[in-house]
């Protein structure tokens, strides 16, 4: 399962995605439109929320989705929807990846704090950030 927002979010999203083997199922979740999905996978959009009230919609929206559709990992590089499918997936046991997009040089962005908390793993792209943050990888620039 790969959660995301629309814009750079899914721009980096959609370019990990590329490198997976053809074999592998994907099932994207957005929390708006976007034109730029692939047009034959499946997809699901959230209630778009952000730092409000709404992120609770969003945490029911992903249990059902998690009870449904039975992901074996779930990656996201961030944005609201992030954070209530990691929440949801730790209650359903899935593991989580978490890839802090590339414009975080020096610090950690918000969702990243937040993430760094329930991620099984979590990536960073540049040495900098990965010593301020000890959790988490570093293994090059992964876009």
């Amino acid at each position: 399962m790969l959660v995301s927002s629309p814009g750079g979010h899914l721009a980096d999203l959609l370019l990990l995605a590329a490198a997976f083997p053809p074999e592998w199922q994907r099932i994207w979740v957005l929390n708006d439109e976007s034109p730029l999905l692939p047009p034959d996978e499946p997809r699901h959009i959230v209630t778009h929320a952000e730092r409000d009230w709404r992120q609770l919609v969003n945490l029911v929206e992903f249990v059902r989705l998690l009870r449904r559709e039975r992901p074996d990992a779930i990656l996201t590089c961030g944005a609201s929807p992030a954070v209530p499918a990691a929440i949801a997936g730790k209650l359903f046991g899935v593991p989580l990846v978490y890839v802090e997009p590339l414009c975080s040089v020096t610090r950690w962005s918000l969702t990243g704090r937040l993430m760094a908390r329930f991620a099984d793993v979590c990536f960073v792209q540049w040495e900098e950030l990965r010593v301020r943050i000890p959790r988490a990888r570093y293994v090059g620039s992964l876009l």
